[in-house]
């Protein structure tokens, strides 16, 4: 089996199920299993999911919501693809790509991880969905020059885990998902470390995924947190705590901002 792709479903049986039907419905049975992942949701979406496609899922039920890292990785050590392909819940497949990443993948061992064009919710290329790995000067440029959420960078660095595929004997070596980070950056960090393992980071234009929630609208006060949290523990991994501390030096004019604009 080449894919094992890893769903987690979070409060969010409707879009889980439509993700599972446009995998079913267009990619061969022969190259996939996929393994569903509640995250505590709470909900009927477990035996929902269970009851429409007990056949064609593995599902793991847990009690409380472990973050999209672990979740993942609870995933991850269950399967027995040779690739691993994590995907959103809030994603549809629009490609028939598959079987041609499962070529890429054998015949070109410097790929370690692959991702494809991520679609917004009108059709269009989704924002944000890569680009260059975040330093100090870049945030500068993209804060305080440049301030435009729609621009697409030529480098891409690392991709959104909304949609990628990873070699699995890479990944066990990587140590997985970083379960440090509960919400936002895993990705940059995944996408990293891969990097420095050697390999290449590479995004397909002609493999198309939906993302249906993915664009950019404004973090709720409590996904604001888990994002500055993710973003101050990203920094110190990578730059050290004195490039954290002018992290948040540069992060207090936004949050005087947010918190006045919230009274």
């Amino acid at each position: 089996m080449d894919f094992s792709i890893i769903i987690v479903n979070y409060k969010t049986p409707d879009l889980t199920r439509n993700c599972l039907e446009s995998i079913i419905s267009r990619w061969p049975k022969d190259l996939w299993e996929i393994i569903v992942v509640d995250n505590g949701s709470g909900d009927d979406s477990a035996r929902r999911l269970e009851a429409e496609f007990g056949a064609d899922i593995r599902l793991i039920k847990n009690r409380e919501n472990l973050g999209f890292a672990r979740a993942n990785n609870q995933g991850a050590k269950i399967a027995s693809g040779k690739y691993l392909f994590f995907l959103n819940s809030d994603t549809t497949v629009n490609d028939n790509f598959l079987e041609d990443w499962s070529r890429r993948l054998s015949g070109d061992k410097t790929i370690g991880l692959i991702a494809p064009c991520l679609l917004d919710k009108g059709g269009g290329k989704q924002a944000k969905a890569y680009g260059p790995f975040p330093t100090i000067s870049y945030l500068l440029y993209k804060n305080l020059i440049s301030r435009r959420d729609n621009d697409f960078p030529k480098r891409a660095d690392w991709v959104s885990g909304a949609a990628l595929a990873i070699r699995h004997d890479l990944f066990a070596a990587l140590g997985g998902w970083d379960e440090n980070f509960f919400l936002y950056l895993e990705d940059v960090d995944l996408s990293w470390r891969v990097r420095q393992a050697g390999y290449r980071v590479v995004r397909d234009e002609n493999a198309r995924v939906s993302h249906h929630q993915g664009g950019s609208p404004a973090l709720s006060r409590e996904k604001r947190q888990y994002y500055f949290a993710s973003q101050d523990y990203l920094f110190r991994k990578y730059y050290g705590r004195w490039a954290l501390i002018v992290l948040k030096i540069l992060r207090l004019p936004y949050r005087i901002h947010k918190n006045s604009s919230n009274k």
